[in-house]
């Protein structure tokens, strides 16, 4: 009879932890995500080119060897660890692996303050290119993610992001440029 209540209590207990870990596994289970990164290029003055090349440099081509940084929510606080990064391959596409969950994607200029800090201290007053920058959009750039995705419990899912590569003068978020333009 003892053996008996032995085997019961093992029993119970090998059930207990089969689902303990399958409930586990179940909260732990990671999606594959797909970001595909292209980028399209800004006419930045010289000679006025032909149709074509305007055409060319508006078709989305991929993003190679970018990495892109995830943070939980959909505002991108900085004060927020990071959760992933990965880098583009040869197609543009950076692959995670996530739980289930909101995600702001990041580039390399918006996890911390380190590049808004920068062009404060270079443009607060402005200079004989640059009109003094405007701390309030900054700081609304800087919270806006270049993306927000939102993965569910199966996948894999894909996401696009499309950026626009400015022209060097204009690369300067939130700040309006007043110097020479190129002829």
């Amino acid at each position: 009879m003892k053996a008996i209540g032995i085997l019961i209590l093992l029993a119970a207990l090998v059930m207990g932890c089969a689902d303990k870990q399958s409930v586990t596994n179940r909260n732990t289970a990671l999606v594959e995500e797909v970001i595909q990164l292209n980028y399209t290029e800004s006419y930045c003055g010289g000679a006025r080119p032909t149709d074509e090349i305007l055409a060319e440099m508006a078709q989305p081509k991929p993003m190679i060897g970018e990495r892109l940084y995830l943070r939980k929510g959909s505002v991108n606080n900085i004060n927020e660890p990071l959760v992933a990064s990965e880098i583009t391959d040869q197609s543009g596409r950076a692959i995670f692996h996530l739980m289930p969950g909101q995600y702001c994607v990041l580039r390399a200029s918006k996890i911390d303050n380190a590049q808004t800090e920068k062009w404060k201290n270079e443009l607060l007053k402005g200079n004989e290119l640059y009109a003094p920058i405007d701390i309030e959009c900054l700081e609304k750039w800087l919270a806006t993610p270049e993306l927000v995705i939102e993965v569910g419990e199966s996948g894999p899912l894909s996401f696009e992001l499309l950026i626009n590569k400015p022209c060097p003068w204009n690369s300067i978020q939130c700040a309006q440029y007043k110097g020479p333009l190129p002829g």
